[in-house]
């Protein structure tokens, strides 16, 4: 109870609540708070200053939402049209984060489209087949250099060398 407590002092301190705060509250003395300060004429009707305070309390909650709560989905949706250009900026060879600048979306949503495609990532590393192993650790152990067989296969000599190192 006591967290409870102190979690409502808090939030009533915060800058945002403090306007509100300050003027229900104008000091310690109660002839300056607003309760006392607006108080209503005799004779007004307890009836009419309790259904204003109510539309008063739910047009302050309406104030306080953003402008976009009603809307249910409030994810950002792209078109196929920058799925589509995106994804075809980098099958010609862009980057991800070149593909997201020149389409206009952020880089993790390219990435995240180019990964549901299946397509292979620039820049990523290449995958060797074990046919492609086995053909260079072959090369190398007929005698060839480890730059020739590194050259017969497309991979780096230091590549090939740990191919080699393995297959020993």
């Amino acid at each position: 109870m006591r967290w409870h407590v102190n979690s409502a002092r808090q939030a009533a301190r915060a800058h945002k609540r403090r306007v509100l705060s300050e003027a229900a509250h104008d000091g310690e003395d109660p002839l300056l708070w607003l309760a006392n300060r607006v108080a209503a004429p005799s004779g007004a009707n307890p009836a009419l200053v309790v259904e204003l305070r109510d539309e008063l309390r739910e047009r302050a909650e309406l104030a306080r939402q953003p402008p976009y709560a009603d809307r249910l989905d409030r994810r950002r949706s792209y078109s196929d049209e920058q799925i589509t250009r995106a994804l075809a900026l980098v099958a010609v060879g862009k980057t991800i984060k070149q593909a997201a600048f020149a389409v206009g979306v952020p880089r993790d949503r390219v990435l995240r489209w180019v990964n549901r495609s299946g397509q292979a990532r620039p820049g990523a590393r290449r995958r060797f087949t074990p046919e492609e192993v086995q053909t260079a650790v072959g090369l190398v152990k007929d005698g060839a250099s480890l730059r020739q067989a590194a050259a017969a296969v497309g991979a780096s000599k230091i590549a090939v060398l740990k191919w080699v190192r393995t297959a020993a």
